[in-house]
């Protein structure tokens, strides 16, 4: 059911409503949901959800330094051969300019592929637009923060 909610508002939010009835101030609180589903479908895999999350010119920067666009991105979803165990955002930080948004976070992740299990502390950038009224992610750059990864919360 949290699955469902969640991509419903993901669609919601990425259909956007009319410019003029945003606030500056509802702005911010928008990108943080749609930041929000983004790393939810992440974590669960679902490739056509944050498909449609993407500008078709997406790019992303890994922490190793690899690029790689939307398709690739997206075909490395489909089957599943990275499946996170741990996905947690904290110390997220939006700000906005204008048709421009930047979200900054920190990560704690634990995922496996098909040989091995990582995991670590990362900080991610993400970069959103405003493109006929609707905010897509155009672009996010990770980096590995130095550390050990914290225990799961049990509160």
């Amino acid at each position: 059911m949290r699955y469902l909610l969640l991509s419903l508002l993901a669609v919601g939010l990425v259909a956007g409503v009319c410019r003029g009835q945003e606030t500056e101030n509802s702005v911010p609180n928008k990108i943080t949901k749609l930041d929000e589903a983004a790393t939810e479908f992440s974590y669960r895999g679902d490739a056509a959800g944050l498909a449609n999350m993407l500008t078709d010119d997406f790019v992303a920067v890994g922490a190793n330094g690899t690029v790689v666009s939307k398709s690739a991105l997206i075909a490395r979803m489909q089957p599943r051969r990275l499946i996170y165990k741990r996905l947690e955002v904290t110390d997220r930080r939006v700000r906005v300019y204008g048709d421009a948004a930047v979200v900054v976070g920190r990560s704690i992740v634990e995922f496996a592929n098909d040989t091995n299990g990582y995991g670590g502390l990362y900080r991610y950038m993400r970069m959103y637009v405003r493109q006929h009224g609707r905010w897509k992610i155009c672009s996010q750059q990770i980096s590995r923060i130095s550390g050990d990864v914290p225990p799961v919360r049990t509160d």
